[in-house]
C-alpha cells in the first residue's frame, strides 16, 4: 500500500512515538499559514485503490463506532480521506467541499492554534454512542501548501502483542 503523505504534529513531546515521522516546527509554521482544512482523524486503518485513500472502520481498534451513519455502512465501511496525490492539483481551499469529517475550514491566528488543537482533541466523537467517547484525533491539510499533519490521541506504537492477536473483532454498526 502507499503510504499516506502525512506526517505526525509533535502537540506532546512526551507522546512521541519512537521510529513516526514528526513535522519539523518549520513545517509545523508553513502548515498553519494559509487557509486550513481541519477535520477528525478517523481510527481505522488505511486501503488504497483506485488512486483514492480510504479509512477502513468496519472493525473497532480504539474507539467502538455504534453510530455509523448508513452511507458509510453501505460503503463497504470505506470513508474517503482526500489525501491523494492527484487531488492536490485539483482542490483548492476555495473549491475545498467540506464534508463530515470538516471540524474547521479557515485561517487561525498562530497565538491561538495550540488552544485551538486543545479544544478540538476533547471534542465529542459523535459516531459513538458513549458520552464520555472523544474524537479520535485530528488532521490538518494545507492543500496550497501541500502539507499535511496529525495528531491523534492514541499513537500506534507498531507493536503486536499476543493479546492484541487474540482479542475478539469487533464490528463498527449503524445506530439506525
Amino acid at each position: 500500500m502507499k503510504k499516506l503523505p502525512i506526517n505526525r504534529i509533535d502537540f506532546d513531546s512526551n507522546k512521541k512515538v519512537k521510529g513516526k515521522n514528526y513535522m519539523t516546527n518549520n513545517e509545523f509554521i508553513d502548515l498553519f499559514d494559509g487557509i486550513v482544512v481541519i477535520e477528525k482523524k478517523i481510527d481505522g486503518h488505511h486501503e488504497y485503490k483506485d488512486e483514492i485513500y480510504y479509512e477502513n472502520i468496519k472493525y473497532k481498534h480504539t474507539i467502538h463506532y455504534d453510530n455509523l451513519p448508513k452511507h458509510i455502512i453501505d460503503d463497504n465501511y470505506l470513508v474517503p480521506l482526500n489525501m491523494d496525490n492527484k487531488l492536490f492539483n485539483k482542490i483548492s481551499p476555495i473549491k475545498y467541499k467540506d464534508n463530515e469529517l470538516t471540524l474547521f475550514h479557515g485561517n487561525i491566528k498562530f497565538e491561538l492554534i495550540f488552544d485551538f488543537i486543545e479544544w478540538l482533541l476533547n471534542l465529542h466523537e459523535d459516531w459513538s454512542t458513549n458520552p464520555d467517547e472523544k474524537i479520535e484525533g485530528i488532521v490538518v491539510k494545507n492543500y496550497n501548501k501541500q502539507l499535511f499533519g496529525k495528531i491523534s490521541r492514541f499513537d500506534w506504537t507498531g507493536e503486536i502483542n499476543e493479546n492484541h492477536l487474540r482479542k475478539q473483532k469487533i464490528k463498527n454498526r449503524g445506530n439506525y
